[in-house]
């Protein structure tokens, strides 16, 4: 699968896709309870404050990513996406429609705390 990452933002099938493939990091820009109690499966977990100690630790400027957060209203994740590209990340998406999206899909999820 080749991603487009010129047009800033991936839908649920083609990150499902993306994912299976392997292709891609997974992040959930949201506090570490909300993360939990589920987020998409092979998500890693960045909460909104930690961004600038984590981000860095987790995420390589070659890397793949996809941000998400809960759903539309989510500020986070667009947010994350700036943040990222402002830093030299070149390869970043914004999964606008998020958790919410993804679980309504009835697509896999995990559940528990980060490995």
């Amino acid at each position: 699968m080749d991603i487009e990452f010129n047009k800033g933002r991936i839908d649920k099938d083609e990150l499902k896709q993306a994912i299976e493939e392997k292709e891609v990091k997974v992040v959930e820009v949201m506090p570490a309870s909300e993360y939990e109690n589920g987020h998409i499966k092979s998500a890693l977990n960045i909460e909104p404050s930690k961004i600038k100690d984590l981000a860095p630790k987790l995420l390589k400027k070659d890397d793949n990513i996809v941000v998400y957060c809960k759903d539309l209203t989510c500020l986070q994740s667009p947010f994350l996406v700036r943040w990222l590209r402002e830093r030299g990340y070149k390869k970043v998406l914004d999964y606008e429609e998020g958790k919410a999206d993804w679980k309504a899909a009835g697509y896999p999820m995990d559940y528990g705390k980060q490995p």
